[in-house]
């Protein structure tokens, strides 16, 4: 019969068994806090997961958020870093090879003058083949020297550019082409004629030849803008008297300037010539002027206009967007025209609107009076000086204008009326009509057209752009002297844009040189803010240790802890395990 009373012995057991379970209990959470803390040891953090921190775990999501943030704009910095270093050492070497076309065209004047020529012009070439090579560098697959258009090689290989391709024409053609312009039947564009004892100069090339800028001097009248393609200046022979002194100014082609003094004089026969372009001619005699006049300027011509002419030739092929070339037939050319289906395009991404004054119609009536190198959009039914030029661009040289043809699809930016007006762009059609599509995008420059982000609402500009002037002039220099007429048996035309290159080429090495040390300071100051970023992510990692990390040297001193701690709760469970009541009899 059982009992439900409990006896001494019954009530030691269950006393004995509750030990056993808390301490057993015990020991499992021991042995939690054991396991938890070696897992601590071996990762360095307090919680698998943020929700272990509780009230912290929003401090440290934004801590994290803070370091991805300065770990993004830190690889940014290397990117722009990487990219500048590529670009920079690509420059290096379109100096270096700017300075041989330099030393090149120095050898067209070496004794030996056949060897020195093609000397200059093998070099030149290879020059064109390195620069062209290394503004098409790409790294990451983006084009360098592409400004926006990263995908886009920027430049047209060598022998595209110099000879021409699939039918359109290279530099080499272009410049044949100018220098036909330029001279007409080589007289530079330039006639006279007398009535009664006024000799008239007159230049009717247009854009092209050797145009007259300034005459002073008794007796002198104009320049004049006759037409709207010629100019006229006047020397009234009867009024010169022994001893005066005519002085003509000329334009070149290529912008470069030139002067012819006449001296009047009763010596005769005429006495030799004083220095350069100074000429007598026997005073009161037209028949002696109108020579001496013709004799000087052809002086010029023979000396000055083939080198002008090239270089001329090189700034309509490489300024624009579209290369610019004379109207057909050359000889008797007024106007330059835009073909891009006929002419090479160096530069292939596309290029901003051209900047023009304003569109109108009549010359005459222009407020402020038009500054010499501006341009105008001729509007229809125009008037004066622009009658007959429809819908053509305008740039005044100073005395009149000259014009150009646009190709359908060129664009253009008119100045706005008012600093309120929005700037807008227009678009040639065909029919002359200049059509307005839209506002004009926002204006950037080489640098601002690629940009990395960082830091906080900070970008770098650290684009390059083919076109640039610095780079652009460099690759000029040596396409336009490798692509010079060469005759072993004249060598004054080539040794003239020898000439003319070998300044070309110092000016460009300089521009090359500026735009380097543009994007050193760049270079320098993004390196500085990298090592900023790394200061911040230094402090950044501190934190986020403080509330995510455990001290290790702490976790160990307590790991060890909670071991012995658990192997002396192993001893009292061994110890209650063999406890029974023979024990304590």
């Amino acid at each position: 019969m059982s009992s439900s009373f409990l006896t001494p012995g019954n009530f030691q057991n269950v006393s004995t068994q509750g030990q056993n379970l808390r301490v057993r209990e015990d020991m499992m959470r021991l042995r939690q806090q054991a396991t938890n803390a070696q897992i601590q040891l071996s990762s360095g953090y307090k919680f698998e997961t943020h929700g272990g921190l509780k009230a912290q775990a929003t401090v440290a999501q934004e801590l994290r958020h803070k370091m991805n943030r300065v770990d993004g704009y830190y690889q940014s910095i290397k990117t722009v870093e990487l990219r500048l270093q590529g670009v920079q050492q690509a420059m290096n070497t379109v100096r270096d090879s700017v300075t041989d076309v330099r030393e090149g065209a120095v050898d067209a004047f070496a004794p030996g003058t056949a060897d020195g020529m093609q000397s200059s012009r093998v070099r030149a070439r290879s020059a064109v083949g390195g620069i062209v090579s290394l503004l098409n560098t790409s790294q990451s697959n983006r084009h360098l020297f592409s400004g926006a258009e990263v995908s886009t090689a920027p430049v047209a290989g060598p022998d595209a550019l110099l000879d021409g391709e699939g039918g359109r024409i290279g530099l080499k053609a272009v410049m044949e082409r100018r220098l036909a312009a330029d001279m007409g039947t080589g007289d530079g564009r330039l006639s006279t004629g007398v009535g009664g004892t006024v000799v008239t100069l007159t230049h009717d090339g247009g854009a092209f030849g050797m145009r007259p800028t300034s005459i002073s001097g008794p007796g002198t009248g104009g320049p004049t803008a006759a037409t709207d393609v010629s100019t006229t200046a006047t020397i009234d022979a009867g009024v010169v008297a022994d001893g005066d002194t005519v002085t003509l100014g000329f334009e070149m082609p290529d912008g470069t300037a030139v002067s012819i003094a006449l001296i009047a004089t009763t010596t005769i026969p005429l006495p030799d010539s004083p220095g350069k372009d100074i000429q007598y001619f026997e005073a009161g005699n037209v028949a002696s002027l109108e020579t001496v006049l013709n004799n000087a300027v052809s002086t010029v011509i023979d000396r000055e206009m083939t080198g002008a002419s090239a270089i001329a030739a090189g700034n309509d092929f490489f300024d624009h967007s579209v290369a610019r070339i004379p109207d057909d037939p050359a000889a008797s050319a007024t106007r330059l025209v835009m073909n891009s289906s006929s002419v090479i395009d160096w530069f292939t991404p596309e290029s901003p609107p051209i900047q023009v004054k304003e569109i109108a119609a009549d010359p005459g009536a222009l407020v402020p009076a038009p500054v010499r190198g501006e341009t105008y959009i001729v509007d229809a039914a125009a008037v004066g000086l622009w009658a007959g030029h429809d819908g053509q661009l305008a740039t005044f040289n100073g005395v009149g204008w000259t014009f150009t043809e646009p190709e359908v699809g060129t664009r253009a930016m008119p100045e706005p009326a008012t600093a309120a007006d929005t700037q807008r762009v227009f678009t040639f059609q065909a029919g002359n009509i200049w059509t307005d599509t839209g506002a004009a995008p926002p204006q950037t420059s080489a640098r601002d057209s690629v940009q990395g982000k960082v830091d906080d609402g900070l970008l770098v500009s650290h684009g390059v752009r083919a076109d640039e002037p610095g780079i652009r002039d460099s690759l000029k220099a040596a396409a336009v002297l490798a692509a010079a007429g060469y005759d072993p048996n004249d060598a004054d035309p080539f040794q003239q844009v020898a000439k003319k290159i070998s300044v070309k080429a110092y000016l460009a090495h300089g521009d090359a040189v500026a735009i380097q040390a543009e994007l050193g300071v760049i270079e320098e100051r993004t390196r500085s803010l990298g090592e900023r970023h790394l200061e911040f992510r230094t402090l950044l990692n501190r934190q986020i240790v403080g509330v995510e990390g455990v001290d290790q040297f702490e976790l160990a001193a307590r790991l060890q802890e909670l071991m012995t701690r658990l192997q002396a709760s192993f001893a009292i469970v061994t110890r209650l395990q063999n406890m029974n009541l023979a024990s304590h009899l």
